[in-house]
């Protein structure tokens, strides 16, 4: 059975579900916000969305929330400078 805690996770892993998913359908947007002293823009793009759908999945997983916790937030702290 969820507690509170653990529902907490899930609007946290649909926003990264859905992010992962924009980076594919709108790759062109993303690939904007990619910083211009980085190279390869869409390939940047399509890692970091990849890693999001990743991060979204675990963070559901009642055994990999914790790590998934703190994997996401080295990512947020990790992309911040694009957003």
């Amino acid at each position: 059975m969820f507690t509170r805690r653990p529902l907490a996770a899930v609007p946290l892993a649909v926003l990264f579900l859905v992010a992962g998913v924009g980076h594919f359908t709108k790759a062109d947007d993303f690939a904007a916000m990619v910083p211009a002293l980085l190279p390869w823009p869409y390939a940047i793009t399509y890692v970091t969305g990849v890693m999001e759908l990743a991060l979204g999945l675990a963070l559901l997983g009642e055994p990999s929330r914790r790590t998934a916790g703190l994997l996401t937030a080295a990512f947020l702290v990790a992309v911040f400078p694009a957003n």
